[in-house]
């Protein structure tokens, strides 16, 4: 039996599956492309950030409530304080990520040249 190359045979940036001779017959084993990896990382991470904002928010809000005794206030203004994290955090995500790449072709010396000019332009 021939074992074949997951690489040869799966499109790029897809998910597919081949014959394993070592597993029964029937059976697909599943090869996921790393940038779909990452991609799917960032997507999870970004639930989970959003969700644990949340929970302190509320659960913060709640011990408030409690060692003030003012009700159910600060539960929600711990809510909130928790979605505006959240939706802050995912804010900076994806500045980050859509922002557009450096340009390779210019190099520390050239910025460097470029702030001393606009130092010397001011002065």
């Amino acid at each position: 039996m021939r074992r074949l190359n997951a690489r040869a045979i799966r499109a790029p940036g897809t998910l597919s599956g081949i014959d394993d001779p070592l597993k029964p017959s029937g059976t697909r084993v599943a090869y996921f492309d790393p940038k779909t990896i990452r991609v799917l990382g960032r997507v999870s991470g970004i639930g989970l950030e959003l969700a644990i904002f949340l929970l302190i928010g509320v659960k913060g809000g709640e011990w408030l409530d409690r060692r003030f005794d003012t009700a159910p206030v600060l539960q929600r203004v711990g809510l909130f304080f928790g979605i505006f994290a959240g939706f802050y955090s995912l804010w900076k995500l994806t500045r980050v990520s859509s922002s557009p790449p450096p340009d390779p072709r210019s190099s520390e010396s050239d910025e460097r040249e470029d702030r001393r000019d606009s130092r010397d332009d001011v002065q």
